[in-house]
């Protein structure tokens, strides 16, 4: 239904995501373009190049889910632009930090007389590794303590 021109928008015309002046510059695909781009233009590109990747959530080859909770994608999506690591600019965010550090030790059944560190990853495969190195260590320090041969005995983890 069209409406009188007093109700219409000011742009009266939709854009093309490719219709735009990018659209007339070559992309170089490992290098930086001599002229920026549109950020609607950048993100289009990018989904573009990954439309025939498959679904994520059928993907039954990796160890883990890849379904998260919508509040979770939304708690992530609101803190990208945090420089986590300036501990002292973002004082609450460091406190969750240390707060799921003890929760892993927890689960991980860290001794509470023992110090314990922990340090934020981009994933989870690689804080389980972290994890695991980390016990791995800590058990050859006691073995090497208790004079156990570390060749002769290794530790099972599943």
């Amino acid at each position: 239904m069209l409406y009188g021109k007093e109700n219409r928008d000011e742009a009266e015309f939709l854009e093309p995501i490719f219709g735009s002046e990018s659209e007339q510059v070559d992309l170089p695909k490992y290098k930086l373009a001599q002229q920026s781009i549109e950020p609607r233009v950048a993100y289009q590109l990018v989904q573009d190049e990954m439309l025939d990747e498959g679904n994520a959530r059928l993907n039954l080859a990796t160890f883990c889910q890849t379904y998260m909770e919508p509040e979770a994608v939304k708690l992530m999506s609101q803190t990208l632009e945090k420089n986590a690591i300036d501990k002292s600019e973002y004082p609450r965010t460091a406190e969750i930090e240390n707060r799921c550090v003890n929760m892993i030790a927890d689960l991980w059944n860290a001794s509470e007389k023992e110090k314990f560190m922990g340090t934020s990853t981009i994933g989870s495969s690689e804080a389980c590794m972290l994890g695991g190195m980390a016990m791995k260590f800590s058990w050859r320090k006691r073995a090497e303590k208790l004079g156990l041969d570390i060749n002769a005995k290794k530790p099972n983890l599943v």
